[in-house]
């Protein structure tokens, strides 16, 4: 497990290796497996034609494009696709940033980065994953509403888009100042192992560890993030990909169509799916908590109404803090061209 760290009180201790035999014994092997290989790490299928390399969310919100790799989806449109697994939209992001994917599955705040340099363009949704985003909190720790982390230590991943609401909107509503409480940047595979381990009292997390930590009765939730932001995840590709290779792409999302169908017209074989690609790493999810966590991800390309105004107000935010110098043109940043194209031929 890495070095937690945090902004405001600088690193933490590393685990001790005794410590970590601990929090294996405890998660069963659960969380560490799937940063070390839940999902497909490289796919390269024989194709013709330009290489593709796909840059997915290992956890639920890159469900789709696993579901698409493990189906083939792709490669039975003639695309050759190199696929690599991140932790998050942020890392996908910079690895897109330094060009080494040409698409990528990102959260809206990565995204809005991106598309602020110009190099990014949203070409389809992944998903809306706003019921599978939590504050999750410690359980026997009298932990009831997010107030009652004022003073506490909370692991986020630092730059992802559950970071973000939880500061700006979140936080806020429930009184909380930023000073009121310390983040600890940690991995989101690595927060129910700093949970459980005394590390932090609280995280901000995705499905499946936010179920996983409830199932195990080592965390409650505190609230869920789908009334703050419905959280659209944006399926991006880098504008020289899209401007050298149109073709290819629009052949790429003929298979994101075939995935995205899949979970409406037969969540039980996603849910198989995704069950067996957690077991083949060792990670003992059971059925159940599969089937409830996939239940509340909104899967569809489509740019829904609520999507141009959540990219607005996630702009301003990026802007007065600094984080960006101008906010993205959505006529530019959202392009459903490539999406309209494939839809005729599919």
């Amino acid at each position: 497990m890495d070095d937690f760290r945090s902004g405001n009180r600088g690193p933490v201790n590393r685990a001790s290796r005794a410590r970590r035999e601990t929090i294996k014994r405890l998660l069963q092997g659960g969380v560490g497996a799937m940063a070390s290989g839940v999902l497909l790490d490289r796919t390269a299928q024989a194709q013709t034609g330009p290489l593709l390399r796909l840059g997915y969310q290992f956890h639920l919100w890159g469900a789709p494009a696993v579901v698409g790799l493990k189906k083939d989806y792709f490669g039975a449109q003639g695309v050759k696709v190199d696929s690599k697994r991140f932790a998050s939209g942020t890392d996908a992001r910079n690895a897109m940033i330094a060009g080494s994917i040409d698409v990528a599955t990102v959260g809206m705040t990565p995204f809005v980065l991106g598309a602020a340099l110009g190099n990014m363009v949203g070409i389809a949704a992944v998903c809306y994953a706003g019921k599978t985003g939590a504050v999750m909190a410690r359980a026997n720790g009298g932990f009831t509403k997010v107030a009652d982390l004022k003073g506490k230590r909370i692991a986020s991943q630092v730059g992802s888009t559950l970071d973000n609401v939880f500061k700006k909107r979140i936080a806020p509503e429930a009184g909380l100042s930023p000073t009121d409480f310390s983040i600890v940047n940690v991995q989101f595979s690595d927060q129910v192992a700093a949970l459980a381990t005394g590390s932090v009292d609280a995280f901000l997390g995705l499905e499946p560890f936010c179920a996983i930590a409830e199932h195990r009765k080592l965390a409650v939730q505190l609230t869920d993030y789908y009334k703050y932001d419905i959280i659209p995840n944006m399926l991006a590709v880098s504008s020289e990909f899209a401007t050298r290779h149109p073709d290819t792409l629009v052949a790429f999302l003929r298979g994101w169509l075939k995935a995205a169908d899949l979970f409406k017209q037969s969540p039980e074989e996603v849910n198989q799916i995704m069950l067996s690609v957690y077991k083949e790493s060792g990670y003992d999810v059971p059925a159940e908590v599969v089937q409830r966590v996939l239940s509340r991800l909104v899967v569809t390309p489509d740019f829904l109404p609520e999507l141009a105004p959540s990219m607005r107000q996630e702009s301003e935010s990026l802007l007065a803090a600094g984080r960006i110098k101008q906010i993205p043109d959505p006529a530019r940043a959202l392009n459903l061209r490539f999406l309209e194209r494939a839809k005729q031929k599919a």
